[in-house]
């Protein structure tokens, strides 16, 4: 241990008295816990493991890897808040190894695991978790598969909307999703985190989805729908992290952005919805899953007003009692949404809009609230002491502290507050 270290830590009880990174003062036989794409929340997540005595690890995938100041930027804890924050192992894709992730073929991620656990072999490192730190597909399946070889909880499973589901459109589809795991473990055949095919697996699971098609090309099936729905529509990317998601209130308006977004794909088949504008309330529900057992860990509302010319323009967060009427309405079926997704482990975000009808999801992301975790200090003072940061440590490291967490957050709140952003309403000039 350092001689200059100030304070000391107690790891067999978890009682940390000091703000100087863990992992200077571990062990040298010690666990490792690795990030894939550890950004955003996921550095607070990283903060929270390493409070709890582990080493972390960060693997980056292609979208991170790099020497440009931007992607060091982006590489950088600081950037999110964590600035004392420290990898014991750090590996990029490109660098340290590759992968061939259209292929995802076994070999490819054994060649990967390879690389991973010699590094850690060589730290006296033990691998105890790997944590997908991004939505990204690339980084969320990447994680899975390493996981998955390594013997440890994956984010995913097989979803289970087609085990019990006879439709039509279950029968096209059960082809395309996860091969079993006693054949590839951790191999998928279908991306849930597509936000169409998210769609189809709710449609299959007789849950209420929305209404959209989706192409590479502005074919008969977007034209016909672009003519006969009812105006606005949503137009965006299949995926949310390309942007571009635009309310279109006329169908030369829909045709226009449908087409500027396949092309910003430079030829690579950018995947483009075209759905219904749901009408109601929006809510944001997280939670965390371990095992498939789900705990709800905030619900909140967006508040969105008319601003600067714009419609719905967000001026923050309000929080959401969980004995409320739209709570009671909506974790039901969020929960219902993550089963036929087939998550499994790990953190998640829905948004959701309560409609007349009942709430009806727009995406779920198998990830934690993003915003860099600026809402947890929030969280934990509305629940008395926890947020989703610290239940996704749980779900992943701790099992038994996880079954203590509340099914829902207690109601009352402890506290009293809300998240708000700040808006500039005026035009100003800066010399």
């Amino acid at each position: 241990m350092p001689s200059n270290h100030p304070k000391s830590i107690n790891i067999n009880n978890m009682h940390y008295t000091t703000t100087t990174p863990v992992q200077a003062t571990l062990p040298p036989h010690a666990t490792l816990v690795v990030l894939v794409d550890p950004i955003s929340t996921t550095c607070r997540i990283a903060q929270e493991i390493s409070k709890r005595g582990h080493h972390l690890g960060a693997l980056w995938t292609k979208r991170y890897a790099g020497d440009s100041p931007e992607q060091r930027e982006k590489r950088s804890p600081s950037k999110y808040g964590c600035s004392g924050l420290r990898y014991k192992v750090e590996l990029q894709e490109g660098r340290d190894l590759t992968w061939d992730d259209a292929a995802n073929s076994d070999e490819s991620i054994e060649i990967i695991m390879a690389v991973v656990k010699e590094a850690s072999r060589s730290r006296n490192l033990h691998i105890v978790g790997c944590i997908p730190g991004s939505g990204l597909t690339r980084a969320s399946r990447l994680a899975d598969a390493l996981s998955a070889k390594l013997g440890l909880s994956t984010c995913l499973a097989a979803p289970s909307s087609y085990s019990a589901c006879s439709s039509p459109i279950s029968a096209v589809l059960l082809p395309l999703l996860f091969l079993a795991a006693s054949e590839s473990p951790g191999k998928m055949m279908m991306d849930v985190r597509n936000k169409k095919t998210q769609q189809n697996l709710l449609k299959a699971a007789g849950l209420r989805s929305i209404r959209q098609v989706c192409a590479t090309s502005l074919n008969t099936s977007i034209t016909h729908f672009l003519e006969n729905e009812k105006y606005p529509i949503v137009v965006k990317p299949a995926y949310k992290s390309q942007g571009g998601i635009k309310l279109c209130r006329t169908k030369s308006e829909a045709t226009d952005h449908f087409l500027d977004l396949i092309s910003s794909g430079s030829g690579n088949n950018v995947e483009v919805i075209c759905q219904e504008y749901l009408r109601g309330t929006e809510l944001i529900v997280d939670h965390v899953t371990h095992h498939s057992k789900h705990k709800t860990c905030m619900v909140w509302k967006y508040d969105k007003r008319p601003a600067n010319g714009e419609r719905g323009v967000y001026f923050g967060m309000i929080p959401v009692e969980s004995n409320s009427h739209e709570a009671s309405l909506v974790i039901p079926y969020v929960r219902h949404c993550l089963e036929a997704l087939g998550v499994q482990n790990g953190p998640s975000h829905a948004e959701c809009i309560l409609t007349a009808g009942g709430p009806v999801l727009v995406e779920l992301n198998i990830r934690a609230h993003g915003g860099d975790g600026s809402w947890s200090h929030l969280a934990k003072a509305l629940t008395g002491g926890y947020s989703q940061i610290e239940a996704s440590v749980d779900a992943w490291l701790d099992p038994e502290a996880f079954d203590q967490l509340p099914d829902v957050p207690r109601s009352p709140f402890q506290a009293h507050g809300l998240q708000g952003k700040r808006l500039v309403c005026s035009r100003t000039f800066l010399n």
